[in-house]
């Protein structure tokens, strides 16, 4: 195993040596990059991977049938206690681990300002109350990787998204790219309704963000002309 699985292990080994060369993990500014425990990430993960799987379709996160299966699983009386204490687990993480960056506070060009200062960080209790949404998210992932992937690749995913993720101060939708390509690249292949729902979307989310970027152009803090 270790002679075909060895060369895996040089990009480990080389980012410990930078680790420990460079003093940090952190590229650039450390001052405003310091490592910290955002678990509240791993939450947003669970909803960027979930929502790319499309909404309609038998393999849609909507589908009947992973609905009826979710709920069969609440309700049945030797997983609701479990299932009421993820709930619960992620509500705690949530409220204490939802970390507001500095920039995120600053810069008015992002839409994840507007996400956090009129929703996330602004109405009491959202961000925890969203809790059952994201244990939702994170189960259909969950499933429908296994359905393609042993538990052990899932795990190994899991991991490697965490060490990524979970340092990071920042909330940037750029972070969780990496994790969303290689959970939708390792998932099961999904039906045609699914994937046209999920590119609509996409291409939906796109055509806003380029018709904000040439024609809402604002005023800064200084007076000049911004773009988002």
């Amino acid at each position: 195993l270790l002679a075909k699985l060895g060369a895996l292990l040089l990009p480990v080994v080389a980012f410990v040596v930078f680790v420990v060369l460079n003093g940090s993990i952190v590229v650039g500014d450390k001052e405003h990059h310091q490592a910290v425990l955002h678990w509240a990430q791993l939450a947003y993960l669970s909803a960027a991977v979930f929502a790319m799987f499309g909404a309609w379709g038998d393999d849609g996160v909507l589908s009947p049938r992973y609905l009826r299966a979710a709920l069969s699983l609440a309700l049945k009386p030797t997983s609701m206690l479990g299932c009421a204490a993820a709930v619960a687990c992620t509500a705690g993480v949530l409220h204490k681990y939802s970390l507001a960056h500095p920039f995120l506070l600053a810069d008015n060009r992002h839409f994840t300002f507007y996400v956090w200062g009129r929703f996330l960080g602004r109405i009491p209790w959202l961000k925890e109350a969203l809790a059952p949404v994201y244990c939702y998210c994170s189960w259909f992932t969950w499933r429908r990787l296994g359905e393609a992937q042993s538990q052990l690749w899932v795990l190994i995913w899991l991991v490697a998204a965490t060490l990524t993720l979970v340092p990071a101060h920042l909330i940037e939708p750029r972070y969780l790219t990496t994790a969303v390509v290689v959970a939708h690249a390792h998932a099961p292949e999904r039906t045609w309704t699914a994937t046209a729902v999920t590119a609509a979307g996409c291409i939906l989310v796109n055509a806003a963000t380029v018709a904000l970027f040439l024609y809402k152009p604002f005023t800064g803090v200084e007076g000049g002309q911004e773009r988002w």
